[in-house]
């Protein structure tokens, strides 16, 4: 038996909804920083799947981490450390910077596994 099963870890973060289309964006803008390609029609099929399946009344809850670009040059990015993940905060100003809808949440509460 792990030491995660006889004490989990719970930690509390920040979190924000988005809409579909906030969603869409911030996925299309994660994958173009981290591989240097916009979304397939596929991986859009995939994520609006995901989205209808996880999303309550029309918004998805995002938490600090969620999501992540790039520093620099995607090529060779995550072996040399410049993958980065993004806060509320980061989501929030790409968000708004792009014109895009989001809306604040409670603070979300999980296990760190």
């Amino acid at each position: 038996m792990s030491l995660l099963m006889n004490e989990p870890v719970m930690r509390k973060s920040p979190a924000l909804f988005v809409t579909f289309e906030s969603y869409l964006y911030l996925q299309d803008k994660c994958c173009l920083e981290r591989s240097g390609k916009h979304l397939s029609k596929k991986a859009r099929q995939r994520l609006t799947r995901n989205f209808e399946q996880f999303a309550f009344d029309g918004k998805k809850k995002l938490k600090n981490g969620d999501l992540g670009g790039c520093n620099g040059d995607p090529e060779n990015a995550w072996e040399e450390g410049r993958w980065t993940s993004w806060s509320v905060d980061d989501i929030a100003k790409i968000l708004d910077e792009a014109g895009l809808p989001w809306s604040k949440s409670d603070d979300v509460e999980y296990i760190v596994v």
